[in-house]
């Protein structure tokens, strides 16, 4: 026989039995009322000290959470308009090209007159003697 199936099936045993027997102990009232109370009164506890550990760290200077929320919502409005400022600059580029595009053709279409010239004169020349 496998050593290896043995034990599975063994431990497979003890496992269903023990979760069985586990779910109506902790089911149990007599578990549950002082479990119950005993985190309540710990979340208490926590409670108190989370508010004393903040007056504690507001005393001596430092950001509360209300101010780090305050803070973190203001980062958050600052880059929503960023992201804002950035879509109207795409929207502008895509604008400029565009008008860039018609130059171009308009100039393609009718070439620009050539520069106009000076009339020439003539160059007076020494009369010969």
């Amino acid at each position: 026989m496998n050593p290896w199936k043995t034990w599975k099936t063994q431990f497979d045993a003890w496992e269903g039995a023990t979760a069985a027997l586990l779910d109506q102990v902790l089911q149990s009232p007599l578990v549950l009322g002082p479990a119950g109370t005993m985190l309540t009164k710990a979340m208490k506890a926590k409670a108190e000290a989370d508010k004393h550990a903040n007056a504690a760290w507001a005393a001596a200077g430092g950001a509360t959470r209300h101010d780090q929320e305050r803070t973190l919502h203001a980062v958050h409005q600052v880059g929503s308009r960023l992201i804002d400022l950035e879509e109207e600059l795409a929207s502008q580029r895509q604008l400029i090209e565009a008008l860039h595009a018609e130059v171009r053709e308009l100039r393609v279409a009718s070439p620009a007159p050539a520069p106009a010239s000076k009339p020439r004169t003539r160059r007076k020349t020494a009369a010969k003697t």
